[in-house]
């Protein structure tokens, strides 16, 4: 086992423990969230900030990682995440509404239903992985490019949902 000081340096196999690790206690957390009624926001807060401190846990000691970006990446997260819950469906073959009283249902393929899935799972959480990923970079980012992250995602969001 590294201690938090030798934790960049891990072997590729313990890189890969730590993903599929942090991917079982973001699992576990969404579970909890849908389990105990923290919907929303504030359950999108509770996954976001136990993944946060996981990886600040891993690799905290790097330069470019300050604690005072995490209540910013967690809101990264949470304000980003939203509007998954009528794909779910799709991969059984149905697109439902959220109207369950009036069972509507309309039966589309289901590979239609995991294309759908992917790219919503690789587009997820884009200001999260912008933050996150910088801590990562070799850049060094500063206030104005994180600016530039955030105007840039809200005009295409408007361009999207304009057209």
């Amino acid at each position: 086992m590294t201690d938090i000081k030798s934790a960049r340096n891990l072997s590729v196999p313990q890189k890969a423990a730590a993903v599929f690790a942090g991917a079982l206690l973001t699992g576990f957390m969404w579970h909890v969230r849908g389990q105990h009624g923290y919907g929303a926001m504030w359950g999108m807060f509770a996954v976001a900030t136990t993944l946060v401190l996981f990886i600040f846990a891993l690799y905290g000691e790097r330069r470019k990682m300050n604690y005072e970006m995490i209540p910013l990446t967690v809101l990264g997260m949470a304000i980003t995440v939203g509007g998954w819950g009528t794909f779910n469906s799709q991969m059984n073959g149905y697109l439902t509404s959220h109207d369950y009283y009036t069972g509507i249902a309309l039966e589309i393929s289901p590979y239609s239903g995991l294309a759908i899935m992917l790219a919503l799972g690789f587009g997820w959480a884009p200001l999260f992985s912008i933050m996150l990923g910088s801590f990562f970079s070799s850049r060094k980012y500063k206030l104005k490019d994180y600016v530039i992250f955030v105007g840039v995602y809200y005009a295409v969001v408007l361009i999207c949902n304009y057209s």
